[in-house]
């Protein structure tokens, strides 16, 4: 699996705005993009093809506030896209988030985390047709008695 610590992204909310043309990338996710495509040159991570991947991102947020994991991995999937990691998000056939823990207690009072937060992307090759079958096994457990919605 390919790893890789990446700056903790701007939330939707910040990555896209509004404008007078529609819901366009703003000045934020223009910048993130940019720290991204610098970050994976950098390091010299190399390009996956069009193929089945596997995405694992754990999240650890700048703060303590209270914030959803969701809002962050959409800014991260098109930075790397961006960046060219992969052709298309599209090649994710698999996605995990983590909560990593942004804090650690030091003493009685003092807590020490990790400044500006970070996201660990990990991305890896898969078996497409482990996930649909796994996907299909869920299919059949949530139709099958009682929990037909």
């Amino acid at each position: 699996m390919l790893t890789v610590a990446l700056p903790y992204p701007p939330t939707v909310n910040h990555y896209y705005v509004r404008s007078r043309f529609g819901v366009v990338l703003g000045a934020r996710g223009r910048e993130y993009r940019e720290v991204v495509r610098a970050a994976l040159q950098e390091k010299g991570v190399p390009a996956f093809s069009r193929e089945a991947l596997s995405f694992t991102l754990a999240v650890f947020p700048p703060d303590k506030r209270v914030r959803d994991l969701d809002n962050v991995i959409k800014a991260v999937q098109d930075a790397a896209t961006h960046a060219g990691l992969w052709p298309d998000d599209f090649s994710i056939c698999e996605l995990h988030v983590i909560r990593g823990t942004a804090y650690r207690r030091i003493g009685k009072r003092r807590h020490e985390g990790v400044p500006g937060g970070l996201v660990v992307l990990g991305v890896a090759k898969t078996d497409p047709s482990l996930i649909a079958s796994d996907a299909d096994a869920m299919l059949r457990s949530a139709t099958t008695g009682d929990w037909l919605l």
